[in-house]
């Protein structure tokens, strides 16, 4: 009887000193999540370098804009004489994607309703790269946005 007690307290004590997997995925994506949103906002002001819908470059219809990502997922983006809001936010895509990059499992969501130039950056996007000065974003269509910090 002691023996199957003590096997018993073994089983036990090894099921509950398990690390839980999917937990530590959890808190790794949490952890990616609150750096991308500390390195986007925090009054940084950026602009689109380089933005491809599919294979067309459009990065000249967003020359002179300026994109702040404020703490409350508002976005604003101003050329001086034109102001446009949308929002923002970076969120856990749910998938446990390729392992490519450490990102694979958050989407950076963007949205506008208008004007077209801007409706064409709305989307989930996958960071495919991140820095202190840039953020490169993908989608699966081809279409990509590179943000550089001003």
């Amino acid at each position: 009887m002691k023996t199957l007690t003590s096997f018993l307290l073994l089983g036990f004590f090894v099921l509950c000193s398990c690390n839980d997997p999917s937990a530590e995925t959890q808190d790794n994506t949490a952890a990616i999540i609150n750096e991308v949103e500390n390195r986007a906002i925090n009054g940084q002001q950026w602009r689109i370098t380089n933005f491809a819908n599919g294979n067309q470059n459009q990065t000249g219809l967003f020359t002179g804009f300026i994109f702040e990502f404020d703490s409350n997922n508002l976005l604003t983006s101003t050329n001086g004489s034109e102001n446009l809001s949308g929002t923002w936010a970076i969120k856990d895509s749910g998938a446990n994607e390729d392992g490519k990059t450490e990102f694979d499992n958050v989407d950076f969501s963007i949205f506008f309703s208008n004007p077209t130039p801007f409706v064409n950056l709305s989307g989930n996007w996958d960071i495919s790269s991140l820095t202190d000065s840039t953020i490169e974003l993908r989608q699966s269509n081809g279409s990509m946005i590179r943000l550089e910090r001003i």
